[in-house]
């Protein structure tokens, strides 16, 4: 028997003579008369194609297997070559539910093909046998429910029969006579062909008792794209899908696809088809994943990418972990049923929202975790401001005491030593060339030790006036001042390295600010300056009065002549923590304080840098503190 039908598979061509449809009937209906009990349906549905539309659907086979192999080219012959295409009719068994809901049917319906071989072979007929790639049941599917109604993909195509008579048999041979058919016909001539028995479609194609309930239905009209190249398909998904609430957008090709994404951005659900007629939907989904793209997300909003979920109708594990590397995030077993599209798109998507929702809680968290972080920064900068200022009132206070002793003393010196030299001149009292000396070398020395205290009494003030302890509300000052007072502050720097400041002061009215806290600003950038330069240089500080509008503002620019910054590393100066200067060197908290201070005072701070040469640090900041911001 095996033989038999081997022989029968092998079927070299077939005449041109049409197989009669009632003979065709006959044999089916013998095939199919002994269904198994527990049944309440017979388990299969055998379609016949003739005429036009036998090459139709070869067509629609071969189109289909040219997308599966990437052949491009492959023409309907292609495709079990004449044999096919000579054979005046072609036999679809299918069984009336999938193989992934139970075995025991499929298993029938292969019986039952079996038998309708051997009867074809009785009949003194030939038959071909299609052994078909995964695509084809997909291409049959979608030609027979076009035709018949989507009630047929339901189940499976279980196999495709090309049947005629033979090149090298006898003519006119005809079988005994069998019970009335069961095969629906599609193509033939003489009559409309006979349709399946269907359910009732309600409006828009959706098949009554598939509408799911509120559990699985859209929850915001969420957008799906559907992509696939049969426009069954198309419309069934579009259907069913339309039904639970979702917006839906059909695609054939995959160009349509990216085209569409680039013009109205991501839908927030894609269902790829597995073979499409320019690219397989495996390489739709890594185009997906890494190279097509939101234009949102290029302007950077954030956000996980869409779920991505393949139909195919194969069940091979390699093609799957295939479909996994390409960022799949579930397949969808063809014949697809409504109900597991209802819970995967609900759940895919309800998983996509919550990831969102994480992201963002995630990038809210990072973000205030910065912000705690600058605000720690500020907090202990501050405090060291203020232990500084304490310390510089206790040191003043210590050095003015004894200072001022020395002053009153000196001053009184000079005083007496005048009045000595003119008692004595008075007197007549001739003075010796020693006493003379002495009197000359007291005196200079008094007015040495005067302007030695003036210069101990200008530093105890510019420490006073860096400080500003008694200035730590908003004030009217001079930013003159505050340069100043850091430069007498920082001269054991510019000493040691040899460095010349050059002052180039324009105009400045007096500006409402914190003054302790700009003096810091400019603390910290004439000290970066000064270890920007390794060895001898030039620091340049000019300020200048801008007008912008009608609001004036002052800028202030310093300028050093040392090695500059890197330009990977512009972006990231002013951020918390960052440091060129290693371990142990640097907290990366300098500029990021400045940076803040000046951006609380409503002001702005640029930085340009040309390595090798120098750097320039430029800030901007308004005249009035009713601009100036709290919590810094």
């Amino acid at each position: 028997l095996r033989d038999q039908l081997a022989a029968l598979h092998d079927a070299t061509g077939f005449r041109e003579q049409p197989v009669a449809a009632a003979l065709l009937e006959e044999m089916v209906a013998a095939a199919s008369a002994s269904a198994p009990p527990g049944f309440v349906e017979a388990p299969w549905r055998f379609v016949g194609v003739v005429g036009d539309e036998r090459e139709a659907l070869v067509t629609r086979v071969a189109e289909a297997l040219a997308r599966h192999w990437g052949l491009g080219t492959f023409g309907p012959r292609g495709l079990a070559s004449d044999k096919v295409l000579s054979a005046p009719a072609l036999v679809l068994a299918f069984s009336s539910q999938p193989s992934s809901e139970g075995l025991e049917a499929f298993g029938v319906v292969h019986a039952a093909v079996e038998n309708l071989i051997l009867l074809v072979h009785a009949a003194g007929l030939a038959v071909h046998r299609l052994y078909s790639a995964h695509v084809v049941p997909e291409a049959v599917l979608d030609f027979v429910g076009e035709r018949l109604g989507p009630d047929i993909r339901r189940g499976e195509l279980v196999a495709m029969l090309a049947i005629g008579y033979p090149l090298d048999d006898a003519e006119g041979r005809r079988p005994r006579a069998l019970p009335p058919g069961r095969i629906h016909w599609v193509g033939r001539q003489g009559g409309e062909p006979e349709p399946l028995p269907l359910a009732e479609a309600a409006p828009g194609g959706v098949v009554e008792g598939t509408r799911p309930g509120v559990g699985l239905r859209a929850t915001r009209g969420e957008r799906v794209s559907v992509v696939d190249a049969y426009p069954y398909n198309r419309d069934l998904l579009s259907a069913w899908l339309g039904s639970a609430g979702y917006t839906v957008t059909t695609h054939e090709r995959g160009a349509e696809l990216l085209s569409s994404i680039a013009e109205r951005g991501e839908p927030d659900l894609y269902i790829l088809s597995e073979t499409l007629s320019d690219i397989t939907g495996f390489e739709l989904a890594r185009r997906l994943r890494n190279g097509a793209r939101d234009p949102r997300r290029a302007a950077g909003v954030q956000g996980s990418h869409p779920p991505i979920v393949v139909s195919t109708g194969r069940l091979d594990t390699a093609f799957r972990i295939a479909g996994l590397s390409a960022g799949v995030d579930y397949y969808l077993r063809k014949p697809i049923h409504p109900v597991e599209l209802y819970t995967v798109a609900r759940i895919l998507l309800e998983r996509h929202r919550l990831v969102d929702q994480l992201r963002g809680a995630n990038q809210e968290l990072a973000r205030l975790v910065g912000e705690l972080r600058a605000a720690q920064a500020r907090l202990v900068q501050q405090a060291k401001m203020a232990s500084l200022g304490q310390l510089v009132a206790g040191v003043a206070h210590e050095i003015n005491t004894p200072l001022g002793a020395v002053v009153s003393n000196n001053d009184l010196f000079l005083r007496a030593f005048d009045r000595l030299r003119a008692g004595l001149a008075a007197s007549g009292v001739p003075l010796g060339d020693a006493i003379k000396r002495d009197l000359d070398a007291v005196t200079v020395l008094s007015e040495v030790t005067r302007l030695a205290c003036q210069r101990i009494t200008g530093i105890v003030r510019s420490l006073r006036t860096f400080a500003r302890l008694d200035e730590a509300e908003v004030k009217a000052v001079d930013l003159h001042d505050g340069i100043e007072s850091t430069l007498v502050l920082i001269a054991h720097l510019l000493k040691a390295q040899n460095i010349t400041v050059e002052r180039h002061y324009g105009e400045l009215p007096t500006v409402e600010c914190h003054p302790n806290q700009i003096n810091q600003v400019f603390m910290n950038l004439l000290v970066n300056a000064c270890q920007a330069i390794e060895r001898k240089g030039r620091i340049v500080i000019e300020t200048s009065l801008e007008h912008v509008g009608d609001e004036q503002r002052v800028a202030v620019a310093i300028t050093d002549t040392g090695k500059g910054i890197p330009q990977e590393h512009l972006s990231r100066i002013f951020d918390p923590g960052f440091t060129t200067k290693g371990a142990g060197v640097g907290t990366g908290l300098g500029l990021s304080i400045c940076y803040q201070i000046v951006e609380a005072h409503g002001g702005d701070i640029s930085v340009a840098s040309t390595p090798g040469e120098g750097t320039t640090f430029r800030i901007v900041l308004p005249l009035h503190g009713a601009e100036i911001g709290a919590g810094i």
